[in-house]
């Protein structure tokens, strides 16, 4: 976990304050923000092309795995986890 944290550190220049990576890929911090800092790289049309799941949680400072579209889940009507 802790080389996790340094890479995220040399990442974004500020230390991290908590490891919340152990999580899962989070869509809203533990402490409610859902703004994160994240590397991105623009596609051929200037739109988001990808980013790094690796992020930083613009509030806290706390190091997150950012979700992606694929990271989508819900409950069935037993409780099973169906990914969307």
């Amino acid at each position: 976990m802790r080389d996790r944290m340094k890479a995220i550190e040399s990442l974004y220049g500020q230390a991290v304050t908590e490891d919340h990576t152990s999580l899962g890929p989070l869509t809203e911090c533990l402490c409610g923000c859902d703004l994160f800092i994240t590397c991105m790289w623009l596609d051929e049309d200037k739109d988001c092309g990808g980013w790094f799941v690796d992020g930083k949680c613009a509030n806290c400072g706390a190091a997150v795995l950012i979700a992606t579209p694929a990271d989508q889940v819900m409950l069935d009507d037993e409780g099973q986890v169906r990914y969307l």
